[in-house]
């Protein structure tokens, strides 16, 4: 199956000129292939991405699939802009777009592709000189947007049996775990608004990333799948009460503050108990009974 974007299918490890990628993307570059490219059709966005290990970037490609990519800009423009180029990476952190990953040497034409990658986070921070934009990107180990895609709609279908709620260790690649993993941090975060279910609070950061992150209620430790009904969105504070198990929710959706230990529970948590906690968008992606109900006895909550 071909992507939507390509003329050909694309396998990693492929190398390719710059007319043969810009034949097969259509990109229609007009100049040196390199950056951040962002492209529309009618389909939707993509992004065909560049690392250089010559002297223009110094990008930070770790052995476990990671790469720390700097945002594009002239130094001499001084700091770098939430425009065009960054903003195609700043936007994808947020919604689903593909982001096809090549690499080259310095004044070679040759261009290794290395398959989609995943916007795990960004900063905006000073290199010493001036302020740069940071992405951390994931490898995905998938070639292609139909690939990729295919796992995303596993992870948003709606679940009625419990069983579901929990990950088979053996029944996915390490690459399809990746890509489950970022539909499901993206998907929870959407469903929820970027809103902390149980402070009903939405705070961002100066460049405009929500504090809000995605939680397991069956924990992955535990085996609990990457699916949208054992999932809720919570603000860094109220992540950690539930995970430490000072905070539950109830099959009503009310929060249950821990009653059997000697601590006391810090106020910002403990204000909270019995009230209901924001629902999803879609109706039927609620949290799942049957996943708070083992959120609660794995805490010690009376069930």
């Amino acid at each position: 199956m071909t992507d939507f974007a390509l003329s050909r299918q694309i396998s990693i490890g492929e190398q390719l000129s710059q007319s043969e990628v810009d034949e097969i993307f259509d990109a229609n570059f007009g100049y040196q292939f390199k950056g951040i490219t962002p492209r529309t059709r009618a389909q939707g966005k993509f992004v065909i991405l560049m690392s250089n290990e010559g002297e223009i970037y110094d990008d930070d490609i770790g052995g476990d699939g990671s790469l720390v990519y700097e945002g594009e800009g002239v130094k001499e423009k001084g700091d770098q802009s939430d425009k065009y180029a960054n903003s195609a990476l700043i936007e994808s952190e947020s919604e689903l777009r593909p982001i096809y990953l090549f690499t080259s040497q310095e004044g070679v034409d040759e261009y290794e592709y290395h398959g989609l990658v995943d916007v795990r986070d960004y900063e905006y921070v000073s290199d010493g000189s001036r302020m740069v934009y940071r992405f951390e990107l994931e490898m995905l180990g998938v070639e292609s947007w139909e690939e990729y895609q295919e796992s995303a709609e596993d992870v948003k279908v709606s679940i009625d049996d419990s069983q579901s709620l929990f990950q088979d260790k053996t029944e996915y690649t390490e690459n399809r775990r990746r890509v489950r993993a970022s539909v499901f941090r993206r998907e929870v975060k959407r469903q929820y608004e970027n809103t902390c279910v149980v402070c009903g609070r939405s705070r961002y950061t100066p460049e405009g990333k929500p504090e809000v992150e995605a939680a397991h209620i069956i924990p992955k430790s535990e085996s609990g799948a990457d699916k949208i009904r054992n999932g809720i969105a919570l603000c860094k504070l109220h992540h950690w009460a539930f995970d430490s198990g000072w905070i539950s929710l109830s099959d009503d959706y009310t929060v249950l503050l821990n009653d059997w230990t000697e601590q006391n529970p810090p106020d910002a948590v403990a204000s909270f108990e019995g009230t209901e906690i924001k629902l999803p968008l879609d109706a039927d992606k609620v949290p799942h009974p049957k996943a708070l109900q083992a959120h609660r006895e794995r805490h010690g909550f009376d069930s």
